[in-house]
């Protein structure tokens, strides 16, 4: 385990030494090199730890950006064109078209969060369960969210939304302990 460099040890980066760091992660970007690479290489190069590299490295992104004289909106307009032509070619192999079409999803924001974990009905010995975001249509999750609110409010809970952010919820699900699609709520007594 590497030595601790006691605090009156330690110093601040001058000038040069902060533009030869940014100047080298903006050097292996430019070649390729992914983020994880060049934390690890400009570590070495430069004695220092991988989160002090990971500022360095986002600057040089900035300057990268701020050098090409186009706007983010721009770049991924390009982004988007380069993959849908990867994606309509059958000559490409088909884990590059898979991957391009990630990359368009990515760059669409087409995917819905991947974990929504909310479960509360204010009696935490027979909690509601919530289904995953992608079971259930938006309305029924704005009828659970409205729910929750309620139940926060009920407890003394302060919330910035506004009494009725959604409408009272459809069905009637409020009072039924249904929420969701008809999942009823799980019970930790076996009587």
């Amino acid at each position: 385990m590497p030595r601790k460099v006691p605090q009156a040890e330690q110093r601040h980066p001058i000038k040069a030494e902060k533009t030869a760091r940014i100047e080298y992660c903006r050097q292996l970007v430019a070649a390729g090199h992914y983020d994880g690479e060049v934390k690890r290489l400009a570590a070495e190069e430069f004695k220092i730890s991988t989160r002090s590299v990971e500022r360095y490295l986002k600057r040089a992104r900035e300057l990268i950006l701020a050098e090409s004289e186009k706007p983010k909106t721009e770049h991924r307009a390009t982004s988007l064109a380069f993959y849908q032509k990867v994606v309509a070619n059958e000559n490409e192999e088909t884990r590059n078209r898979l991957r391009a079409q990630q990359r368009i999803d990515e760059l669409l924001a087409l995917e819905l969060p991947k974990t929504i974990n909310l479960q509360h009905s204010g009696n935490p010995d027979n909690p509601t369960p919530i289904p995953h975001a992608d079971a259930t249509p938006i309305d029924e999750q704005r009828s659970g969210i409205a729910i929750l609110l309620a139940a926060l409010r009920r407890r003394g809970g302060h919330t910035s939304v506004p009494e009725s952010p959604v409408g009272s919820p459809p069905n009637g699900t409020a009072g039924s302990g249904v929420m969701g699609g008809g999942i009823p709520p799980t019970s930790t007594n076996d009587s």
